[in-house]
């Protein structure tokens, strides 16, 4: 054999070595992309999963809110029952204000 056909058998082998590693890592660079857009969706996903939840716990604030008020209302006008439920609710750990409930 000659020196070029050795020379020509090597470049060969180098060459296929090398489109098989950029196959390789553009593989693996579709793969982790994939993961990455179905990771998004996901999370997107579960976003707006609890804005719905947070938007009732909101609701739901607001109404226990009005109701302490109202409940406190009545307290100060003297009301026996309503002033034990602003105590019972202190206790709990529910501080009442004349304006409204701040824990």
């Amino acid at each position: 054999m000659s020196d070029q056909e050795n020379s020509r058998n090597s470049e060969f082998s180098w060459g296929w070595a090398i489109l098989l590693t950029v196959l390789a890592v553009l593989v693996g660079e579709a793969f982790q992309t994939t993961e990455t857009v179905n990771d998004w969706f996901r999370l997107k996903s579960a976003i707006q999963g609890q804005d719905q939840a947070v938007a009732q716990a909101t609701k739901i604030r607001s109404q226990f809110t009005e109701i302490v008020q109202n409940t406190a209302a009545q307290a100060a006008g003297g009301d026996q029952i309503a002033q034990g439920l602003i105590e019972e609710l202190r206790r709990q750990g529910i501080n009442v204000a004349p304006s409204g409930p701040a824990k």
